[in-house]
């Protein structure tokens, strides 16, 4: 991997469990406007396969990134998961933004974090691919 800043990143995430996922976001829309609050473009390229593109181009000579992007599609994957105290609160402020006409924020979001284990297939309900 070298000593590329993103190389520091790969083995951040790759020796910690809070890295490993799956993740997931609450709010579908958050996906959609990363640019807008601030966040990884997730639906483009995952954080860790971006960190070993960089690193792999920079020592090869060879745009995996592109290679990468061209190759897989975006998709939205919904699925159910254990009943969370932050959710309802969460989803709420967003409507409330929402019907305001404020839009997304950071704060009308919560996170999902898999810890390392797959969500099981009989909890996807639907998978959305898109263009």
């Amino acid at each position: 991997m070298g000593s590329h800043h993103h190389a520091g990143l790969y083995h951040m995430k790759a020796r910690d469990s809070m890295h490993w996922g799956p993740h997931a976001i609450l709010i579908r829309d958050h996906a959609l406007i990363p640019e807008k609050i601030g966040d990884h473009a997730y639906l483009e390229v995952p954080e860790i396969v971006e960190d070993i593109c960089i690193c792999l181009s920079e020592q090869h000579n060879f745009d995996l990134l592109e290679a990468f992007m061209r190759t897989t599609k975006p998709a939205i994957v919904k699925f159910s998961d254990q009943p969370r105290s932050d959710c309802l609160a969460t989803a709420v402020y967003h409507l409330y933004n929402a019907f305001r006409g404020y839009g997304c924020c950071r704060e009308c979001n919560t996170c999902f974090d898999g810890e390392g284990v797959p969500v099981p297939k009989e909890r996807i309900l639907n998978v959305e691919f898109l263009n």
